[in-house]
């Protein structure tokens, strides 16, 4: 896995991680608010950062429910507690951009603990 996107990158706490690493060449960062992206390029320290590392890295702002051509072919896609955000009736249109548009060989979906979801109350433990 060479390139990478962070879907809902928020803060850039993912893509501060990813860009650590050498094994990463191409590193794309994509959110809906153009606050968190400001958020994710001073995490990043875009402004300072050396050339050559600034190349790696992408921010961009986008819908995550819809196509993107910019994010397609990636080798890898993570959403990160994201898509409890998203209203039940959002969760087809952003199946379908990842999985039917976007198409990255991999993808990584993470969700709070259930303690942190309202969404999910009356889960059973375990």
């Amino acid at each position: 896995m060479r390139r990478v996107v962070d879907l809902g990158c928020v803060s850039g706490k993912l893509l501060k991680r990813l860009l650590a690493e050498q094994t990463f060449k191409e590193i794309v960062g994509i959110d809906g608010s153009a606050v968190s992206l400001e958020n994710a390029a001073r995490r990043l320290r875009l402004e300072t950062m050396p050339e050559r590392q600034k190349e790696r890295i992408k921010l961009l702002h986008g819908a995550l429910t819809y196509r993107d051509r910019r994010i397609e072919g990636y080798d890898a896609a993570a959403l990160v507690e994201v898509i409890e955000h998203l209203d039940p009736d959002r969760l087809v249109a952003l199946e379908r951009a990842v999985f039917e548009f976007a198409g990255p060989e991999h993808v990584i979906i993470t969700t709070p603990n259930r303690e942190y979801n309202t969404k999910f109350e009356g889960m059973e433990p375990g």
